[in-house]
């Protein structure tokens, strides 16, 4: 069947700087109900960016939790750690207002580990902004 689930969750990454991360996290949702990428650390990576992106920074802070269950890389998991310990700490929104509670704000860039995503320091054509 194509696209594959893969194809399908690189997608994902063009619909959030596209369309913007809640668009693209009901897509992660129709990989999770899928099935096929469970166990897949890219996906729950994906969609503890997409959650942070959204303030969401409990259920973020799951997904990422998730990734590191998953994950065997050093560098990875050093970097998720990293990841993991920074949304516990960040302020999260009210629920009714939508404003941010006061916090520090983190240090990463918002697609560090998405599949695809390129280097942070490059625009979208790859040339470094220049």
């Amino acid at each position: 069947m194509w696209p594959s689930p893969v194809v399908r969750l690189n997608r994902t990454v063009a619909v959030a700087m596209v369309a913007g991360p809640g668009a693209a996290l009901a897509e992660i949702a129709a990989l999770e109900q899928d099935g096929r990428l469970d166990g897949y650390h890219y996906l729950s990576a994906t969609k503890a960016d997409l959650l942070r992106r959204l303030g969401r920074h409990p259920e973020a802070a799951d997904a990422c939790q998730r990734t590191l269950d998953c994950s065997e890389n050093a560098t990875e998991r050093a970097f998720l750690e990293r990841r993991l310990t920074e949304c516990r700490q960040y302020p999260t929104r009210d629920a009714g207002s939508g404003a941010l509670d006061h916090g520090r704000r983190p240090r990463w860039p918002s697609t560090a580990l998405l599949p695809g995503a390129g280097h942070p320091a490059t625009d979208s054509a790859g040339t470094g902004g220049s």
